[in-house]
This record gives structure tokens, sequence and C-alpha cells, in this order.
């Protein structure tokens, strides 16, 4: 529906249905993200949700993959508190402080390299990868090679008779 409405509207989908579904689905998922929040810092302020932090969280976004519900999950595990950060944290012993100067970083190299976001280079990464596998799948089989022994190492027969 996102590309062409009128195409989904004659494939028989109710697109103002499906648009206020949309919404009714986001909001609800922004209230229980905000209810879950005001739980951890004790309440919601503005202060809790400045400027700066929106921006944060919308670099963030950006970095994972704005149009896709996997950039959405890269960007939530980068996140400051996320699953990598902490990764980083207790592996690597990266300060978390750290964390909005490489997501800068990487914001700056994923808008150069990759402008769909880093869940936009997965399909591409899935059909290098495929490609190889396929191509290593259909290559045959290196046929074995015995060296030839040199006459110095033969056995010289000795009257032994086998048989």
């Amino acid at each position: 529906m996102r590309t062409n409405e009128r195409a989904a509207a004659a494939g028989g989908i109710n697109v103002a249905g499906t648009k206020l579904l949309a919404f009714w689905l986001s909001s609800f998922v922004a209230g229980v993200g905000g209810a879950l929040s005001a739980y951890r810092f004790g309440s919601v302020t503005a202060a809790t949700f400045g400027t700066f932090a929106s921006i944060t969280f919308l670099a963030f976004a950006y970095l994972g993959g704005i149009s896709t519900v996997a950039g959405a999950v890269i960007g939530g595990l980068l996140v400051a508190g996320g699953i990598a950060v902490t990764a980083m944290q207790h592996v690597f012993g990266i300060d978390p402080s750290y964390t909005t100067l490489l997501g800068g970083i990487g914001l700056v190299l994923t808008a150069v390299l990759h402008p769909e976001g880093i869940a936009g280079t997965l399909p591409a990464l899935r059909g290098a990868i495929g490609s190889r596998v396929r191509r290593r799948a259909e290559a045959p089989l290196p046929v074995p090679t015995v060296p030839a022994v040199p006459a110095a190492v033969r056995l010289v027969d000795e009257g032994v008779g086998v048989g």
C-alpha cells in the first residue's frame, strides 16, 4: 500500500482502514514505550526527552534503517543502553559515554555509503554470501593426485614372492 494506494484498493484492501490500523498500532507502541520510560526514570518530563535526546534517537533509527522493521530493531540494539553498547562495555571495556560519538561516526558513514541504513544492506549482503556459496557448491571437486615415489625409495624385491 505504501508504493501504490490505487493498486492496493484495486486488490481489495481497505486503504483508509489500513492507515488507521497502522496509526493505532504505532501510537500503541509509542504509549507502551512512554510508560516503560516513565517506570524506568520515575517520571516523564520535558527535561528527560530534550532536543539532544530526540535527535540521538532519530540518528540511531536512521543508522539502523528507518524504513524497515529490521532497521528499527538494529537501531534499538545500537542505542545507548542497548545490547551492543552493553556488550562493548563488558567485552571490550569501552566506556558507554562514547556511544554518541560512535553513533555519530556510524551515522555519517551510513549516510554516505549506505543511505538506506544498516538493514538496507542486509539483502545485498545475503545475496553476495548466497552467490559465493552457490559458486562453491557448483565448483568441481579437486581430483587428488598421488605423488610419484622416487626410485631410491622404492623397495627392491629380494625374491620374496607374493601369493
